[in-house]
């Protein structure tokens, strides 16, 4: 009688603990509620597909460039997740990764996300932004960010289609739709700084969009362009060598407003590294992660993610130091991982640089 009280016991306590921890998983977690439904009046099974009728586009609009405060955009943009994450109540088709390469530009990220979000949701694009930060004093280095937002945004969602954004450039018309298609797309056709014209029939820079497989299979953007110039060259090369054919929206559809910018500073050996044509050593391929997190005291929602990465690539090494704020509102950031790089010259990278015929 006693033993079969104490299992009695037992069994009921098992039960109270899995109740507590259902409410505090699917419950108290705002994501995984929101994709259950519990904040809506029916599962998301039950919703249906999202049409592209149904979507709320007005075309071509001005830019809002006012600059506001952080605490201004979240209030505006209060329907975004926590963590900058947006799922539109239909089912969408595919899931998209918008990764955005960034240092010292506070004020365009400002601009940039009070305009992105509100396309992005007429669009009814079930998305995550990811701006990825390199905070050291080397050249900025476009291409190995963008590797490192496609691999890391992967680890926290199964995006099926990424797009590459430059943080400067705020599309004019909300028909130009944020997916990807049957091949990759250069989106930013026709910019205003450009006259709304097109430079050079190869250009696949600015903003661009590739499904994961495709992005996978070019070996991702090149690790080795330090400066500014010739990856989105080297990304077309690759795309090229595939066999991908590149589409292109209309000018007047595909416009972007470029916000005024001091101009990086050029990249000298980027002549010299398009002659490379060894993809398959230099990309994702070679980048690698040795991960350590660590809780920061002043909030559990912001973890400290130390990246010793060991980028072996045949001519440097480079280390990194990020700091992800993953999942959660700072102050009103609403974006799904702030992600702060730090490159480390562990060798003498100009001394290594390959030669012309390399």
């Amino acid at each position: 009688m006693l033993a079969r009280l104490q299992r009695a016991s037992i069994l009921l306590l098992v039960i109270v603990v899995f109740v507590i921890c259902y409410q505090s998983i699917m419950v108290g977690n705002p994501i995984i509620s929101y994709y259950l439904g519990t904040n809506n009046t029916q599962l998301r099974l039950n919703l249906s597909a999202c049409l592209k009728n149904s979507r709320k586009l007005v075309g071509l609009q001005p830019i809002k460039k006012e600059i506001l405060s952080w605490s201004q955009l979240n209030k505006i943009h209060s329907n975004v997740l926590l963590g900058g994450h947006y799922k539109p109540n239909c089912l969408t088709k595919e899931s998209v990764a918008i990764i955005i390469p960034y240092r010292d530009r506070q004020f365009h990220l400002k601009v940039f996300l009070n305009n992105i979000h509100s396309i992005l949701q007429r669009q009814l694009i079930e998305y995550g932004i990811y701006i990825i930060e390199q905070s050291d004093s080397l050249a900025f280095n476009r291409g190995m960010l963008m590797n490192v937002g496609f691999a890391e945004s992967l680890k926290l969602y199964n995006y099926s289609c990424f797009i590459f954004h430059d943080i400067d450039l705020i599309p004019e018309n909300d028909k130009n739709i944020y997916d990807c298609e049957e091949t990759p797309r250069h989106m930013s056709v026709a910019v205003d700084k450009m006259k709304y014209k097109l430079p050079y029939n190869t250009l696949f820079g600015g903003v661009v969009a590739m499904k994961k497989e495709e992005f996978q299979k070019v070996n991702g953007f090149s690790n080795r362009y330090f400066g500014w110039g010739g990856e989105d060259d080297d990304l077309y090369n690759r795309i090229a060598l595939q066999s991908y054919n590149i589409h292109r929206h209309s000018l007047l559809v595909a416009r972007y407003t470029m916000l005024k910018h001091i101009p990086g500073v050029p990249n000298k050996n980027r002549y010299k590294l398009l002659r490379n044509r060894n993809f398959n050593k230099d990309g994702l391929s070679n980048l690698k992660y040795d991960l350590h997190v660590f809780e920061m005291p002043y909030s559990t929602h912001i973890r400290y993610m130390d990246y010793l990465c060991n980028v072996l690539c045949d001519y440097f090494r480079v280390a990194f130091d990020l700091v992800i704020i993953n999942f959660c509102r700072l102050d009103g950031i609403f974006m799904d991982s702030q992600i702060k790089i730090s490159l480390l010259n562990l060798v003498n990278l100009t001394a290594m640089l390959p030669s012309p015929s390399s």
